[in-house]
C-alpha cells in the first residue's frame, strides 16, 4: 500500500481530478452514469462505487492515503478525498 508523503492543496486535487475525469468521462458515462468515481490524482487509477457513504473507505482500502478526487459520473456532484 502506498502512503501519502506530503499534503496536496485542495485546489490542486480539484484541478488534477477534473483533468482526469475529462479524460475518463466518455468511457465512464457510457457504462456507469449516476454512480461515483474516485480517481487517484497522481496516476489516474480509479474505482467506481454506487454509494457516496462508502466510496472514500473503498478508495483508501485500494490506494491508502493518496490524494483522490470523487466525482458523480455524468453529474455535477463533486466530493474530495485528501
Amino acid at each position: 500500500m502506498t502512503t501519502k508523503t506530503e499534503v496536496t492543496p485542495t485546489s490542486e486535487v480539484t484541478a488534477r481530478g477534473e483533468e482526469w475525469y475529462k479524460k475518463l468521462a466518455p468511457e465512464l458515462e457510457k457504462e456507469h452514469w449516476g454512480e461515483l468515481v474516485a480517481i487517484r490524482i497522481d496516476t489516474g487509477e480509479y474505482i467506481i462505487h454506487p454509494d457516496m457513504y462508502t466510496i472514500g473507505e473503498e478508495f483508501r482500502k485500494k490506494f491508502g492515503d493518496m490524494p483522490g478526487f470523487i466525482q458523480g459520473i455524468g453529474q455535477p456532484i463533486k466530493l474530495f478525498e485528501g
